[in-house]
């Protein structure tokens, strides 16, 4: 028998947010747009969010994003992964929805 419950993500984090999941620090990986950063502030409006994204070019996109989310919010243009380190991350300014860590 399936449950009749919503997963979209607003729901989702609602009733997290109900059960009182607590969270005092958000990470959003690959955050592009920066999408979660209200969804995250509506329901736990004390957590520090830590956007981090490879692509620069979303850069301005994530600090108007951080700046309209309010409260402690950290944009970081890294990639995040398994290993400490420098590599190359090749990506399309033009269509920077992707991108790939690669060998130089």
């Amino acid at each position: 028998m399936l449950l009749d419950i919503s997963t979209k993500h607003e729901d989702v984090l609602q009733r997290f947010s109900r059960l009182g999941v607590k969270l005092d620090h958000f990470f959003d990986i690959g955050a592009a747009k920066g999408m979660w950063g209200k969804l995250i502030r509506k329901h736990w409006p004390e957590c520090f969010i830590h956007f981090f994204e490879a692509a620069p070019a979303w850069k301005p996109i994530l600090q108007n994003e951080a700046n309209s989310v309010g409260g402690d919010v950290r944009v970081n243009i890294a990639a995040a992964g398994d290993l400490d380190g420098l590599t190359y991350f090749r990506y399309d300014p033009k269509n920077p929805f992707g991108g790939a860590i690669v060998d130089k």
